[in-house]
Protein backbone atom coordinates (compact mmCIF):
# COMPACT_ATOMS: atom_id res chain seq x y z
CA UNK A 1 0.00 0.00 0.00
CA UNK A 2 2.85 2.42 0.73
CA UNK A 3 4.32 1.90 -2.73
CA UNK A 4 0.94 2.54 -4.38
CA UNK A 5 0.48 5.71 -2.34
CA UNK A 6 3.93 6.99 -3.32
CA UNK A 7 3.32 6.25 -7.00
CA UNK A 8 -0.02 8.05 -6.93
CA UNK A 9 1.48 10.97 -5.04
CA UNK A 10 4.34 11.24 -7.54
CA UNK A 11 1.93 11.03 -10.48
CA UNK A 12 -0.15 13.84 -8.96
CA UNK A 13 2.91 16.07 -8.56
CA UNK A 14 4.05 15.42 -12.12
CA UNK A 15 0.57 16.01 -13.53
CA UNK A 16 0.26 19.25 -11.56
CA UNK A 17 3.65 20.45 -12.83
CA UNK A 18 2.66 19.82 -16.44
CA UNK A 19 -0.75 21.42 -16.47
CA UNK A 20 -1.83 23.00 -19.73
CA UNK A 21 -2.49 26.23 -17.84
CA UNK A 22 1.00 26.70 -16.39
CA UNK A 23 1.99 30.34 -16.71
CA UNK A 24 5.73 30.85 -17.10
CA UNK A 25 5.85 34.41 -15.80
CA UNK A 26 6.25 34.96 -12.08
CA UNK A 27 7.71 37.50 -9.69
CA UNK A 28 10.92 35.42 -9.58
CA UNK A 29 11.75 36.06 -13.26
CA UNK A 30 14.89 38.19 -13.48
CA UNK A 31 15.42 38.18 -17.25
CA UNK A 32 13.12 37.54 -20.21
CA UNK A 33 14.41 37.05 -23.76
CA UNK A 34 12.20 36.60 -26.83
CA UNK A 35 13.94 35.72 -30.11
CA UNK A 36 12.23 35.59 -33.49
CA UNK A 37 13.83 34.38 -36.75
CA UNK A 38 13.10 32.59 -39.98
CA UNK A 39 9.70 32.14 -41.51
CA UNK A 40 8.57 32.94 -45.00
CA UNK A 41 9.73 36.36 -46.09
CA UNK A 42 11.56 38.12 -48.88
CA UNK A 43 15.01 36.84 -49.74
CA UNK A 44 17.78 38.95 -48.32
CA UNK A 45 21.55 39.35 -48.32
CA UNK A 46 23.18 38.48 -44.97
CA UNK A 47 25.94 40.67 -43.54
CA UNK A 48 28.49 40.23 -40.75
CA UNK A 49 26.20 42.17 -38.37
CA UNK A 50 23.08 40.38 -39.61
CA UNK A 51 23.68 36.77 -40.61
CA UNK A 52 19.88 36.20 -40.67
CA UNK A 53 16.66 38.19 -40.51
CA UNK A 54 15.30 38.29 -36.99
CA UNK A 55 14.54 40.18 -33.83
CA UNK A 56 15.50 39.76 -30.19
CA UNK A 57 14.08 41.48 -27.13
CA UNK A 58 15.74 41.29 -23.70
CA UNK A 59 13.98 42.55 -20.59
CA UNK A 60 15.98 42.80 -17.36
CA UNK A 61 13.28 42.94 -14.72
CA UNK A 62 15.19 44.56 -11.81
CA UNK A 63 15.62 47.86 -13.64
CA UNK A 64 12.90 47.31 -16.31
CA UNK A 65 15.60 47.69 -19.00
CA UNK A 66 14.37 46.65 -22.43
CA UNK A 67 17.01 46.10 -25.12
CA UNK A 68 16.22 45.03 -28.65
CA UNK A 69 17.82 44.46 -32.02
CA UNK A 70 16.39 43.50 -35.37
CA UNK A 71 17.84 42.62 -38.75
CA UNK A 72 15.52 43.48 -41.63
CA UNK A 73 15.98 43.50 -45.41
CA UNK A 74 16.78 46.81 -47.10
CA UNK A 75 14.27 48.35 -49.51
CA UNK A 76 16.20 47.62 -52.73
CA UNK A 77 17.90 44.60 -54.28
CA UNK A 78 19.94 42.75 -53.13
CA UNK A 79 17.90 43.47 -49.95
CA UNK A 80 20.91 43.58 -47.66
CA UNK A 81 20.04 42.93 -44.04
CA UNK A 82 20.33 46.03 -41.88
CA UNK A 83 20.65 46.05 -38.10
CA UNK A 84 18.72 48.40 -35.85
CA UNK A 85 19.04 48.34 -32.07
CA UNK A 86 17.63 50.19 -29.10
CA UNK A 87 17.72 50.10 -25.32
CA UNK A 88 15.75 51.96 -22.70
CA UNK A 89 14.22 51.63 -19.26
CA UNK A 90 10.47 51.06 -19.28
CA UNK A 91 8.42 53.37 -17.11
CA UNK A 92 6.48 51.74 -14.29
CA UNK A 93 3.16 52.13 -16.20
CA UNK A 94 4.73 50.61 -19.36
CA UNK A 95 6.11 47.65 -17.40
CA UNK A 96 2.85 47.20 -15.47
CA UNK A 97 0.96 47.23 -18.79
CA UNK A 98 3.25 44.51 -20.18
CA UNK A 99 2.94 42.15 -17.19
CA UNK A 100 -0.58 40.84 -18.02
CA UNK A 101 0.65 39.85 -21.49
CA UNK A 102 3.67 38.11 -19.97
CA UNK A 103 1.35 36.34 -17.51
CA UNK A 104 -0.68 35.08 -20.49
CA UNK A 105 2.33 33.01 -21.64
CA UNK A 106 1.26 29.52 -20.70
CA UNK A 107 2.71 26.11 -21.38
CA UNK A 108 0.39 24.24 -23.73
CA UNK A 109 0.35 20.71 -25.00
CA UNK A 110 -1.02 20.77 -28.55
CA UNK A 111 -0.10 18.96 -31.73
CA UNK A 112 -0.02 21.89 -34.17
CA UNK A 113 2.20 21.66 -37.20
CA UNK A 114 2.43 25.03 -38.87
CA UNK A 115 4.69 26.31 -41.59
CA UNK A 116 6.28 29.60 -42.64
CA UNK A 117 5.91 31.44 -39.33
CA UNK A 118 9.08 32.82 -37.78
CA UNK A 119 10.46 30.59 -35.04
CA UNK A 120 9.91 32.17 -31.63
CA UNK A 121 11.95 31.13 -28.61
CA UNK A 122 11.53 32.47 -25.09
CA UNK A 123 14.27 32.16 -22.48
CA UNK A 124 13.39 32.91 -18.85
CA UNK A 125 15.95 33.32 -16.10
CA UNK A 126 15.08 32.97 -12.43
CA UNK A 127 17.27 32.42 -9.36
CA UNK A 128 16.65 28.68 -9.94
CA UNK A 129 18.11 28.72 -13.46
CA UNK A 130 17.26 29.29 -17.10
CA UNK A 131 14.47 27.64 -19.09
CA UNK A 132 13.95 27.83 -22.84
CA UNK A 133 10.48 27.54 -24.40
CA UNK A 134 9.44 26.98 -28.00
CA UNK A 135 6.39 28.19 -29.94
CA UNK A 136 3.43 25.79 -29.96
CA UNK A 137 2.96 26.65 -33.65
CA UNK A 138 5.67 24.08 -34.40
CA UNK A 139 4.84 21.62 -31.62
CA UNK A 140 4.55 18.69 -34.04
CA UNK A 141 8.35 18.37 -33.82
CA UNK A 142 8.28 15.73 -31.11
CA UNK A 143 12.08 15.55 -31.08
CA UNK A 144 12.20 19.05 -29.52
CA UNK A 145 12.25 18.58 -25.74
CA UNK A 146 11.42 22.21 -24.90
CA UNK A 147 8.00 22.99 -23.43
CA UNK A 148 5.81 24.98 -25.82
CA UNK A 149 4.04 28.27 -25.22
CA UNK A 150 0.72 29.32 -26.69
CA UNK A 151 1.47 30.80 -30.11
CA UNK A 152 -1.17 33.57 -29.91
CA UNK A 153 0.13 34.77 -26.53
CA UNK A 154 3.69 34.75 -27.92
CA UNK A 155 2.58 36.90 -30.86
CA UNK A 156 0.92 39.39 -28.48
CA UNK A 157 4.05 39.68 -26.34
CA UNK A 158 6.29 40.07 -29.42
CA UNK A 159 4.01 42.81 -30.76
CA UNK A 160 3.98 44.64 -27.42
CA UNK A 161 7.77 44.43 -27.09
CA UNK A 162 8.15 45.69 -30.67
CA UNK A 163 5.97 48.69 -29.94
CA UNK A 164 7.81 49.47 -26.71
CA UNK A 165 11.19 49.09 -28.43
CA UNK A 166 10.85 50.57 -31.90
CA UNK A 167 7.64 52.60 -31.96
CA UNK A 168 8.32 55.13 -29.22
Amino acid sequence: MTRTTLVLLFAGVVATGCSSSDTVWSSSVTKFVLSKSGGFGPSSQPTADCPYAGTEYTLVVANRMLSAWRCTPGAQAPYTLMKDSTSRALSKPEFDGLVPQLEALKVVNVDDCGADKPEVIVTLTTPSGTTEYADSFYSCDHSDPRPTLDTDALDQVAQALGQLSFMN
